[in-house]
C-alpha cells in the first residue's frame, strides 16, 4: 500500500472534533477519579494511624527499658574532630578587658507606630545598610580595640524608619581562621530607625561585620499581638481508651481548655496546668487518660488563622536576610608577644556563681573560647577521667538530648540501654560505662510536648524528678526547657521556671555539693509564617532573658550561655545545632564539672 493510500484511509477513520473533545473530556474525568480515590485513601490511612496509633502501639510487645543494649547514636562528620586523642591547636586565647554593654529591656508589649505596615513601608534587607562607624583612615584596629557599627533600617523605597523595634542579629567573622563573635551587649535600639552595635577585636587578622534582619519591626509587632490575643498556640491531643484500647477518643489538650466538659490534669505538686476536652463517650471517664500527641498539620492551620493575608506576606518576604555593608570590612594588628594578655592569667577557673557576660565567648578555629571562665578543649581521655563515678541527669527538651546522645557516643565503654524505637525522642533513655562507672540518663520535661503518640504514665514534671533525687555530691543535674514553651505565655513559662527553682533550692539544701547546670536557648530556623508565630527566634530569646531574670540570684546555678554559641556561628540556624556547636558546649559543660 503506498504512502498516500494509508494517508487517506487515516483521514477518513479520523474522530470528529466533537467527539475528540468528549472522549478527552471523559479521560479528565477518569483521572481525576483516579486522584481522587488516591487523595481518599491517603487521607484514611492517615486518620487511621492518627486516631488508632496508640492502639498499634499498645499491640505491640514493649520491652524492658534496661533489658537491650542499643549500639551509640553516631553524629555527622565535621570539619575538626571533636573530643580527639590530643589537642593540636596551638592559637593562645588573649584577655581583653571588658566592654561593659548592659543587656537592653526588651519592650514585650505591642508597638503601635504610625503607619500602614504596607509591604513598601516594612523594614526590607535590601535597602537597610550596616556601616562600621569608627574607621580609620587605614581600616586598621589594634587588638581589644572597640569597633562600632551603625545600622540603618530603610523600606522598600530606600527610606530610613522613623522608629525602632526590628529585630536584628550582628556578627563579626574571619573566615580564614574559622573565627566568629557576637556583639557586646545587646544591639542598641535609638528608637529612630538607626540602631548601634559594639564589637571588641578578639582576634588579629581580616574581619568582617554581618548584620541579618530577623524580623522587621512590623513582623514583631504581629508576633507580639498574636502571642497575647492567643497565648495558647499550637495543637495537642490526649487520647482516653479503655484497657485494651479497644475503645478509644481523641480530645484536643493545652494549658487551657474552653468546653463544656473538661479534664484537668493540672500536677498536684507543681502546679502546672494541663487540660483536656473530656470524652463525649459515656464508656470513658478523665481516668481514662492515656496517651498523648500533637498535630503539627492543625497547628499550621491555626497559624495561619490568626493573621490576615496582608500581614501574612510580611513573613514570606523576611527571613534572616543579610542586609547589604557600605564598610564592613576592617583588619586587626597583631600585637607583641610582651604586650598580650594571656585569657589563663585572668579569667577565673568555670564555677559556679560567676557573673553572666555578653558575649559569653567567641571561636576561632571552630572552637568556643569563653569570655566568662578558663574553658578547656577536652581529650576523650579527659572527659572519660572527668566523668568517672558521676550520674549525668538531662532532663528538658531534645536541644539537652543531644549532650545526651553526644557523650553517649563519644565515650568509648559506654552503652546504652534503651528501647530504641519507642524512647528515643522523649526516654527515658539510660547509657553507662560499667568501667568508669558513669551513668548517663535522659527524660523530657513534661508538657507541653510536641512529639508522636506517647504514654502520659511515662511523662515527669522534671521538679517533681529532681525531689525525688537522693543526695549526691557526684549528681550533675542539666537542665533545658525553652524550645516546646515558645508557644505559650510568658507567665505561664515564668511560673513553671519558679517551681522549678524551688524545687533546685530544695535539692541544693540537702545536697549541696551537687551541680546543676541550665542549658539556655539556642537559635533555630523559623521559614515559614506558623514556626514565626509558634517558634521565632525572638520568642525564644524573650523567655531565654525570662529565664536569666529567675535564675539570676540563684548562686549555686550555672547558666550555660549558648544563645552565643549557635547566633555567633557561621552554620545555618537549626533547633538542632550541628555537632561542632554540640562538642563546644560539652566542653563548657566538662569545664565546670571539671575545672582547669
Amino acid at each position: 500500500m503506498s504512502r498516500h493510500t494509508t494517508t487517506r484511509k487515516r483521514q477518513t477513520t479520523a474522530m470528529p472534533l466533537r467527539h475528540q473533545f468528549c472522549y478527552h473530556c471523559t479521560l479528565c474525568m477518569e483521572f481525576s477519579f483516579y486522584i481522587l480515590v488516591v487523595l481518599s485513601v491517603c487521607s484514611t490511612i492517615y486518620l487511621y494511624f492518627f486516631f488508632n496509633g496508640p492502639t498499634v502501639l499498645y499491640q505491640q510487645q514493649r520491652t524492658n527499658i534496661d533489658s537491650v543494649q542499643v549500639l551509640p547514636m553516631t553524629f555527622e562528620v565535621d570539619r575538626v574532630n571533636i573530643l580527639p586523642d590530643e589537642v593540636t591547636d596551638d592559637y593562645t586565647q588573649l584577655y581583653c578587658p571588658p566592654s561593659f554593654r548592659p543587656r537592653q529591656t526588651r519592650n514585650t508589649v505591642p508597638n503601635r507606630h504610625n503607619h500602614d505596615g504596607t509591604l513598601e513601608n516594612a523594614t526590607s534587607h535590601l535597602t537597610s545598610t550596616v556601616t562600621i562607624s569608627n574607621l580609620n583612615s587605614e581600616r586598621t584596629y589594634n587588638l581589644c580595640d572597640e569597633i562600632i557599627i551603625k545600622i540603618e533600617a530603610r523600606n522598600l523605597y530606600g527610606q530610613r524608619k522613623k522608629y525602632g523595634g526590628d529585630y536584628f542579629r550582628a556578627n563579626m567573622y574571619s573566615f580564614s581562621n574559622a573565627a566568629a563573635v557576637s556583639q557586646n551587649g545587646d544591639i542598641v535600639d535609638n528608637q529612630d530607625g538607626t540602631y548601634t552595635a559594639y564589637f571588641t577585636a578578639w582576634w588579629p587578622g581580616s574581619v568582617i561585620v554581618q548584620v541579618v534582619l530577623v524580623h522587621s519591626s512590623e513582623v514583631v509587632q504581629i508576633i507580639k499581638d498574636v502571642r497575647a490575643r492567643h497565648p495558647q498556640r499550637f495543637v495537642y491531643f490526649g487520647m482516653f481508651a479503655s484497657s485494651d484500647f479497644e475503645i478509644h477518643e481523641v480530645t484536643r489538650c493545652h494549658v487551657r481548655i474552653e468546653a463544656e466538659k473538661v479534664c484537668n490534669f493540672t500536677d498536684i505538686k507543681t502546679g502546672s496546668p494541663w487540660f483536656c476536652v473530656a470524652p463525649s463517650n459515656p464508656v470513658l471517664t478523665c481516668s481514662d487518660w492515656k496517651m498523648h500527641t500533637t498535630n503539627s498539620t492543625m497547628a499550621k492551620q491555626l497559624a495561619d488563622s490568626l493573621v490576615t493575608k496582608h500581614q501574612a506576606k510580611l513573613f514570606k518576604l523576611q527571613y534572616k536576610f543579610p542586609i547589604q555593608g557600605l564598610d564592613y570590612f576592617a583588619y586587626v594588628k597583631s600585637a607583641k608577644v610582651e604586650n598580650k594578655l594571656i585569657a589563663k592569667n585572668y579569667l577565673p577557673k568555670c564555677m559556679r556563681g560567676l557573673p553572666l557576660v555578653k558575649p559569653s565567648g567567641y571561636y576561632y578555629n571552630d572552637v568556643w573560647y569563653s569570655n566568662v571562665c578558663r574553658s578547656h578543649q577536652y581529650t576523650i581521655k579527659e572527659a572519660e577521667s572527668c566523668l568517672r563515678n558521676k550520674e549525668i541527669l538531662f532532663y528538658g527538651d531534645s536541644t539537652i538530648r543531644q549532650w545526651f546522645e553526644f557523650l553517649s557516643s563519644k565515650l568509648s565503654n559506654t552503652v546504652e540501654t534503651t528501647d530504641a524505637l519507642y524512647y528515643m525522642k522523649v526516654g527515658p533513655r539510660k547509657a553507662y560505662d560499667s568501667s568508669r562507672n558513669i551513668l548517663l540518663y535522659y527524660i523530657h520535661h513534661a508538657y507541653p510536648i510536641r512529639n508522636s503518640w506517647m504514654y502520659v504514665s511515662e511523662i515527669v514534671h522534671v521538679a517533681n524528678a529532681i525531689d525525688d533525687l537522693p543526695s549526691s555530691p557526684n549528681t550533675v543535674i542539666c537542665l533545658s526547657l525553652w524550645a516546646h514553651f515558645t508557644a505559650t505565655s510568658v507567665q505561664y513559662y515564668r511560673q513553671r521556671l519558679l517551681t522549678l527553682r524551688a524545687a533546685i533550692d530544695r535539692y541544693h539544701k540537702r545536697s549541696p555539693d551537687s551541680l546543676v547546670v541550665i542549658k539556655s536557648a539556642n537559635t533555630r530556623e523559623h521559614p515559614n509564617l506558623s514556626m514565626s508565630l509558634y517558634t521565632s527566634d525572638w520568642l525564644a530569646e524573650d523567655l531565654d532573658q525570662e529565664m536569666r531574670e529567675i535564675f539570676s540570684g540563684c548562686s549555686k546555678v550555672i547558666i550555660l550561655d549558648v544563645w552565643d554559641m549557635t547566633a555567633s556561628h557561621e552554620s545555618k540556624d537549626r533547633v538542632h545545632p550541628p555537632e561542632i556547636i554540640v562538642a563546644n558546649e560539652i566542653n563548657m559543660l566538662l569545664s565546670y564539672i571539671c575545672p582547669q
